[in-house]
């Protein structure tokens, strides 16, 4: 039940209200006959919204709205007055009105719709702010990470670069986003580098790709990454790349340590034979080595073991940690021991030479189960520790991704809670609305006075303009919610465009691609809605197109009466207009949602001409493409 607080200078109307609200069952309400003491109660009790009256003895409705927000106050607040919509509504939404409802009408449809309004406003910041701390969550998510994150899109610019990258490099996000990456790479290695980010682009995923990084002093990082491609609808063409790595430096410099320490020992293994003194000093040196590889395992974030025939010989700390078992315990355990499904392939060491030396270091997500019985997902993969020698065992590393893969799914839940309560809600306010007309057409076949005749009309009026924003509160909903994809226009423009046979219909649009949201057909339907209906005597409608250094220009021209010069920049607000004022505001923000943008440049009188402003890199030309269009008569 929502708590609410109803300010206004007239005791009667504050009774009624307060009488219709509670009656419905969803509101406790609390009324202040003077702002004064409505300020009061607004510091003394917590509130779910205000209603407002605007125009009070002493101080106005706008005056108490604007105190509240300068406090912080972020309390949905319903300005609920008798003076006009020109008077007050611009000054109400500018300083942080979440709505105005004008009084006058019949009372009980008055304060019905007051209780919706109330409703909805209430509800929507509920949801925006429940949006807000989702978006934060997955910012900080990325951010905070404990390995290196870095995104980047078609053109190889940097966009993204989290914290744990610039703990690596000492560059600041700042200085890197918009960037090619050979700021990152050191120029003996450029040219590999920039080859791999090309072949990211073109849809090949890193899997443990090593890749050196060059920090701000100059010096080398030695890194292990893994990528993923985002893809555009067709799901083939990449729109962006983001990597995660690790830091295998010192990793390396001790395997290189080691593998120069297993030289040294095979080339004075003749040696040896002859010179048996020398044997204790060399023994020393691979005790030393030995060490310094225990204490890399020891160290670092990532859980490490190395198994020969399915057994773990050595783990390090952190294997232990993430896996509730003593060094003790898992030393000699089958490594099927601890994955939750034990019929799970497990890598292999073994194998012949010749496999073996082209075998790649592989990663994949799995589940592992702790000591405890707790299921935790990572992100493993295994290296044999020599191609040359399968039979010497491997090292096997993985990383804990259960938090990550939480978050995931918490925002796939939360979406779908949302958009089942907008559909939800707007079935509820379509099945009022149709009470709502059978009770009119009930009503009017009774014997009705005259005066009370007019007051229905108004009602099923009101009631047919709220059904027409419940619907575009539906379509309105839909933008952005589908994956945007490349479309071609022609064949939009010859399929189900219902053009009268009256009017010639010409396109010549040379195998033009659009990545555009996929209902980009829809902007196409306006405009030819447009055309006929506001077109007066239209004979003849052309869609072409020019492409300039700006990008390209999609022109949709018809010869009919055009738009006033007064009326080319109101066509596309919502409402404005002779049918629902919402096609051409609809067709604007369809396009926005990918950077392209609409205005009219016709010349009144010879007829209406709408441009559309297309970025470079938001179109393309098919190879199949033919000369001269393809005219439709």
């Amino acid at each position: 039940m929502l708590h609410v607080l109803y300010i206004d200078d007239e005791p009667d109307l504050l009774e009624i209200g307060k009488a219709f609200l509670e009656e419905t069952g969803e509101f406790t309400v609390d009324v202040a006959p003077s702002p004064r003491l409505g300020q009061e109660m607004l510091e003394r009790t917590r509130y779910d919204a205000v209603v407002c009256d605007y125009q009070m003895p002493g101080i106005d409705g706008i005056s108490i709205l604007k105190t509240l927000r300068s406090e912080g106050n972020t309390i949905p607040f319903i300005l609920f007055t008798g003076r006009g919509r020109e008077e007050v509504v611009i000054q109400a939404i500018n300083n942080g009105a979440d709505f105005y409802l004008q009084k006058g009408g019949e009372p009980e449809t008055l304060f019905i719709e007051l209780a919706h309004v109330i409703n909805s406003v209430v509800g929507k910041r509920k949801a925006d702010e429940q949006l807000r701390e989702t978006n934060t969550y997955l910012t900080n998510l990325i951010t905070f990470a404990a390995n290196p994150i870095v995104t980047w899109d078609v053109n190889s610019k940097i966009t993204r670069f989290n914290q744990a990258f610039e703990k690596l490099t000492g560059f600041s996000e700042t200085n890197i986003v918009g960037h090619d990456f050979d700021i990152l790479f050191p120029e003996d290695t450029r040219a590999d580098s920039n080859d791999l980010i090309c072949r990211a682009l073109f849809g090949e995923k890193w899997e443990a790709v090593e890749i050196p990084i060059r920090t701000v002093h100059g010096g080398i990082r030695t890194v292990i990454w893994n990528s993923a491609n985002i893809y555009a609808a067709d799901g083939i063409t990449p729109v962006a790349t983001i990597a995660m790595g690790t830091d295998i430096t010192e990793r390396k410099k001790a395997e290189i340590r080691l593998k120069t320490a297993y030289e040294e020992l095979a080339a004075t293994e003749e040696e040896l034979r002859q010179q048996y003194e020398q044997l204790g000093g060399q023994e020393r040196t691979l005790r030393d080595n030995q060490e310094r590889l225990n204490s890399i395992l020891r160290s670092t974030p990532t859980a490490i073991g190395v198994i020969k025939d399915q057994i773990l010989s050595e783990v390090n700390d952190r294997f232990c940690e993430m896996t509730g078992y003593s060094r003790d315990e898992l030393t000699g355990m089958n490594v099927r021991t601890i994955r939750a499904n034990a019929d799970e392939h497990v890598p292999e060491e073994g194998g012949n030479r010749e496999s073996a030396r082209d075998r790649e270091a592989g990663m994949a997500e799995t589940r592992w189960r702790k000591k405890d019985g707790t299921v935790i997902t990572v992100v493993q993969s295994s290296t044999l520790l020599n191609p040359d020698d399968p039979v010497a065992g491997a090292t096997l590393t993985a990383l804990d991704i259960t938090s990550r893969v939480m978050a995931d799914e918490a925002l796939r839940t939360a979406n779908k809670k949302l958009n089942l309560l907008s559909s939800i809600t707007r079935h509820d306010i379509l099945n009022k609305i149709s009470v709502i007309e059978s009770n009119l057409a009930i009503i009017r076949r009774r014997d009705v006075p005259r005066e009370i005749t007019g007051f229905l009309d108004k009602i099923g009026t009101a009631s047919k303009a709220i059904q027409t924003q419940i619907e575009f509160s539906r379509i309105y909903q839909d933008l952005g919610s589908h994956e945007s994809r490349w479309q071609s226009i022609s064949r939009i423009l010859s399929g189900g465009m219902a053009v009268p046979d009256t009017i010639r219909f010409h396109t010549d649009l040379n195998g033009i691609e659009v990545y555009a949201d996929p209902m980009l057909e829809r902007v196409f339907f306006n405009l030819l809605d447009n055309s006929i209906r506001h077109g007066g005597t239209v004979h003849e409608i052309r869609v072409s197109y020019r492409e300039s250094e700006a990008g390209l220009t999609c022109i949709w021209d018809d010869d009919g009466v055009g738009i006033p010069a007064d009326e080319k920049e109101r066509i596309f607000e919502r409402g404005y207009g002779k049918n629902t004022g919402l096609g051409l505001f609809l067709a604007q923000e369809i396009l926005a949602i990918t950077g392209i943008s609409i205005r009219e440049t016709g010349t009144p009188g010879k007829g209406a001409r709408f441009e559309l402003s297309i970025p470079k890199g938001s179109y393309r030309f098919r190879e199949d493409r033919i000369a001269g269009g393809l005219p439709r008569t």
